[in-house]
């Protein structure tokens, strides 16, 4: 039995030492520990930026995407909203209302033609002062009111140059065979300011929206 006992001991003993003694050899034979990122498929340069973008979120709930995933999109982002930021500030109005100087210059006619008309009863009153006054200012003002709900007022703009042209036409044939500067002078140039004024305001995309305040005189 003690025999037995010893015998065992010592085979025990032998054993652990044999153990002790291959396991340093057997070492460099265990296959190295690779990290799941380190693996060849992981190693990838377009597993990276999923290891990149996987890992902070399930880390950290509110983490910022990395930028190789938003710069296309925040780039499109921008060069759109420049592109339309461009469109609306390029854009350019006339500085002035056709209807601001359009109404007065009616009312201007057709008060001065009415007076023309009750002091000489002249019928040419009539035709190149009241008529012609009175289709300005209501033309001026369908204007500012189509222009008030953001609509095209370009068929009341022309309408004026139309007036506003047949008027300095025949106020300045009236100034060539009288020679009067009052009132056939001074009409025929107001008139021809005012069709320049209307071209102008054609030319240059007609008015300002309501909105644009910056534009609007």
């Amino acid at each position: 039995m003690a025999s037995s006992q010893f015998y065992g001991s010592v085979v025990s003993t032998k054993g652990k030492s044999l153990v002790l003694s291959i396991a340093p050899r057997m070492h460099h034979l265990s296959p190295p520990k690779v990290s799941l990122w380190q693996h060849r498929r992981f190693s990838n340069p377009n597993f990276v930026s999923f290891k990149r973008l996987l890992v902070p979120l399930c880390v950290k709930k509110n983490v910022a995407i990395p930028p190789e995933f938003g710069s296309n999109s925040a780039a499109k982002s921008r060069i759109s909203s420049s592109n339309l930021n461009e469109a609306g500030t390029n854009k350019k109005y006339a500085k002035v209302h056709d209807f601001c100087l359009g109404i007065p210059y009616g009312g201007l006619l057709f008060i001065m033609g009415l007076i023309g008309y009750i002091v000489f009863r002249s019928p040419v009153s009539l035709v190149l002062g009241v008529i012609p006054g009175f289709g300005t200012v209501a033309l001026g003002f369908f204007s500012m009111m189509v222009w008030r709900k953001s609509k095209s007022n370009f068929i009341f703009i022309l309408g004026q140059a139309v007036i506003a042209g047949f008027l300095a036409r025949q106020y300045s044939q009236a100034f060539i065979l009288t020679q009067k500067i009052l009132p056939w002078g001074f009409y025929a140039f107001l008139s021809s300011a005012m069709v320049c004024f209307y071209a102008y305001v054609v030319l240059s995309g007609g008015n300002a929206p309501p909105g644009n305040k910056s534009k609007v005189v």
